[in-house]
């Protein structure tokens, strides 16, 4: 049986993936989907033709339990973001992690992921921070590439009891 965190998680990739404008963006533009453990990230290699890609890493190195009243407790899940495009300009790649933000935003607010029954009470987007990966030229094309990477942390209201 899942766990109310990997079910919470599934959850929100799977709102993430079926939002109709990200939905829309990624297949006009063979974009790729991605989701990693918190030990593969660093061993994910992506080529130009894998961008625009989005990819998902539960921070499981992140998750924290603290106490809220004498019965209750807050478990805080991050999720590492990672949005990559391959564009001349940032411009681009700002798109994207606004288009995402609100996916995110949208699906917390329709029906909290369709996971409050587990408690998920609270989403928090972190900051977020833009690389320019590479700018390499090859046979007169300049390809540049752009990565935007912020944490969205989901957080649960759990009884002492039920945990």
């Amino acid at each position: 049986m899942a766990s109310y965190l990997s079910t919470s998680v599934r959850a929100v990739w799977s709102a993430l993936k079926a939002d109709e404008e990200v939905a829309a963006y990624m297949a006009a533009r063979h974009g790729h989907y991605y989701e990693e453990d918190e030990t593969s990230k660093k061993a994910l290699k992506l080529t130009k033709s894998d961008c625009p890609a989005i990819i998902m890493v539960p921070a499981v190195g992140g998750l924290a339990i603290q106490p809220a009243t004498n019965v209750r407790f807050d478990v805080r899940m991050p999720l590492s973001l990672d949005l990559r495009t391959e564009e001349p300009d940032v411009d681009t790649a700002l798109d994207i992690y606004e288009m995402v933000l609100r996916a995110l935003h949208a699906a917390w607010r329709s029906d909290s992921f369709g996971v409050a029954a587990q408690g998920l009470f609270l989403t928090e987007p972190g900051a977020a921070t833009a690389h320019q990966l590479y700018n390499q030229m090859e046979n007169q094309l300049v390809f540049v590439s752009w990565q935007i990477e912020f944490t969205y942390t989901l957080v649960f209201r759990r009884q002492i009891e039920s945990s």
